[in-house]
Order: structure tokens, then C-alpha cells, then sequence
């Protein structure tokens, strides 16, 4: 008879610590699922390009802000999503104009013109401020998508086009804030540094951006 009860205690408990742990298990599967969401946002910056390194096709600049403007120049538009707190994705078109009054290895009578268009898709790690909820840095990984186009005149009056397609990864770091107390809408600036050179001018690339995050 003693048996018989230890038995059936034995099985109540066995199957009360199986409830229990099919129990914790559905609540931490919870948990980690809640960790993760879906939140989308557009983005607007501004990108201010540096070029370094060969010689003097390191020397292209961009047109004034006023033209820049005017030709959407050096703006960059596009989408993220943020999945956890940790981390977002990001893809972007943006186009650069440059302009130089020399061209390495050339001799030239008219201001070269350099276009970049590009297509970038990253993944944003973050790390947000513990004392404040509004402020968090990031880092930044990708690869990006670059269509060139070098347009010059040299000194016999010759017109020459060359034309260049390449995918380059870039890295970069930045933070990003939300000021707005009723949205979380964020200001964000990054710096972005291209790997390898671009080929068409044998330069590295850097970009600083400065934009607008709204989300939905």
C-alpha cells in the first residue's frame, strides 16, 4: 500500500515538474520573442564626401550648398527597420557630384566631374545610453552598391567619359538622439569609410552624414 502511494505522489510530482517546466519554457520563449519587433522609419541626411589618397584626385570638392541643393546632390534617402534594441537594418540611395580643377596624370582645360551613385545595405548595432533613453550610439557594417562616371576635357579640346561599377564594403560609427518628448523621431549623425579605393580615381572615400530618422 505504502509502495502504491509513493508511486502515485512520485507521478503527481513528476508530472507537476513537467507542467512547470513546459510552463517556463512557453514564458522565456515569450520573453525572447518579445525582444524582438518590427519597427520601420525613413531617413533623410545629408552626406558630406572626403576623398584621400591619390594625389590630385584627392582634391575633388563639392558644389556650394545652394547648387547642391538644387541638383540633390550629396542627399541620401532611405529606409530602416529596427528589430531589436540591439540592432537595425538600413538601405540607402544616394548620389555625390565633385568637382576638380585637375585630374592625376591628366592635363585638363575644364573642371573634371566625378558621379558617384550608390546603393548602401547595412546592419546597425546599438548600444544605448543606460542614464538616458533618448541618446544611443551605434556601429555600422555593409556593403554598398557604386556606380562612377569621370567626365573631363583635356587640353586638345577632347571630351572623355569613363564609366565604372563596383560593390565596396564600408564600416562606420555614429549615434543617433531622440529630442522630441510626444515622438521617437531621431536626429543622427555617422561617419562611413569605404574599403579598398575607388578604382575610377584610384581615392578612399569617407562619408560624413548628418539626418533626419522619422518613424512609424
Amino acid at each position: 500500500m505504502k509502495i502504491s502511494r509513493f508511486v502515485a505522489v512520485a507521478f503527481c510530482m513528476s508530472a507537476l515538474l513537467s507542467n512547470a517546466t513546459a510552463l517556463a519554457a512557453t514564458k522565456n520563449a515569450h520573453v525572447a520573442t518579445k525582444n524582438f519587433f518590427f519597427k520601420p522609419a525613413l531617413t533623410i541626411e545629408y552626406s558630406a564626401p572626403r576623398l584621400s589618397a591619390g594625389g590630385d584626385n584627392a582634391e575633388f570638392k563639392t558644389n556650394n550648398l545652394a547648387n547642391q541643393l538644387k541638383g540633390f546632390e550629396n542627399i541620401a534617402l532611405g529606409f530602416h527597420v529596427r528589430v531589436h534594441k540591439y540592432l537595425g537594418f538600413n538601405v540607402n540611395w544616394s548620389q555625390t557630384d565633385l568637382n576638380n580643377d585637375k585630374l592625376q596624370g591628366e592635363s585638363i582645360s575644364q573642371k573634371a566631374r566625378l558621379n558617384l551613385d550608390y546603393y548602401n545595405f547595412s546592419a546597425l548595432f546599438f548600444a544605448p545610453i543606460k542614464s538616458s533613453a533618448k541618446i544611443e550610439f551605434f556601429g555600422e557594417v555593409g556593403v554598398s552598391d557604386i556606380r562612377n562616371r569621370l567626365s573631363y576635357v583635356d587640353s586638345t579640346g577632347g571630351f572623355f567619359v569613363d564609366k565604372d561599377h563596383e560593390t565596396r564594403a564600408f564600416f562606420g560609427a555614429g549615434f543617433q538622439m531622440a529630442p522630441f518628448a510626444k515622438s521617437d523621431d531621431m536626429i543622427r549623425f555617422s561617419a562611413l569609410r569605404y574599403l579598398g579605393e575607388i578604382d575610377i580615381i584610384s581615392s578612399n572615400l569617407t562619408m560624413v552624414r548628418l539626418g533626419y530618422v522619422k518613424t512609424f
